[in-house]
């Protein structure tokens, strides 16, 4: 009887434990999701005036590109099938013009931060 007895209240107080570290638990925030092709620059970092220049340019195209992609789209509430398919095909055509800008561009980018990297470890100053 004893060891029922004591085997019911360990159950029941692995099971309250259990819920208690359930409800305990703070939701975990969404992390925001990192769009393809965006430049994450470290913060604190100051980067050369032609480096930063591109990076600007990299992220007015992409805003820009984004801009006229929701004026296209908004744009199509009151078109017709035909027009709507003309439009969206256009559309694509241009993204995938305009995407492959930005990747050379981010490709130019990241060449520049690489010959930084090296160029900073082969002065031997340490950081």
């Amino acid at each position: 009887m004893k060891t029922s007895l004591l085997k019911m209240a360990l159950v029941a107080v692995t099971v309250t434990a259990g819920a208690a570290m359930a409800q305990e638990r703070p939701e975990r925030p969404e992390r925001p999701t990192r769009g393809e092709g965006q430049i994450r620059i470290p913060r604190g970092v100051e980067l050369p005036t032609d480096v930063q220049s591109l990076v600007d340019q990299f992220r007015e195209q992409r805003s820009a590109l984004l801009e006229a992609r929701k004026a296209a789209l908004a744009g199509l509430k009151d078109a017709t099938q035909e027009e709507r398919r003309a439009a969206l095909e256009a559309l694509r055509e241009s993204q995938r013009e305009q995407a492959g800008a930005q990747r050379d561009l981010a490709r130019d980018i990241r060449r520049e931060l690489r010959d930084l990297r090296r160029d900073r470890a082969g002065s031997g100053d340490g950081g």
